[in-house]
């Protein structure tokens, strides 16, 4: 069974922050920039996630150059997230904890 970026608490955590960061920004042009960019590596996520469950069922090749796509766009979006947020809310943090943490 694969790991979906979508049920790891890294992803949900950044995701919160991301909409923390939207939420706190005045100027709508860029609160619809960053929704967009956000939106954007939402829909990378989803495709990534379905890109790793196609692995299995799909020719190799075909399969693979789906989800090597899908990967590139899931870095592309998020770098663009993260420059996004440096330059909108870059006091916007959320204190995260994993089990192993505890």
């Amino acid at each position: 069974m694969f790991s979906r970026i979508q049920d790891l608490n890294r992803y949900k955590s950044d995701c919160t922050r991301f909409e923390f960061g939207i939420q706190g920004v005045l100027n709508e042009h860029t609160k619809k920039e960053g929704r967009a960019l956000f939106d954007a590596l939402l829909q990378a996520v989803m495709n990534f996630d379905q890109s790793t469950a196609n692995l299995a069922s799909r020719s190799q090749s075909k399969a693979h150059m789906d989800h090597a796509a899908a990967q590139e766009k899931v870095r592309d979006t998020k770098i663009a997230m993260e420059a996004w947020m440096m330059q909108n809310a870059p006091n916007v943090h959320m204190e995260t904890t994993t089990e192993f943490d505890k």
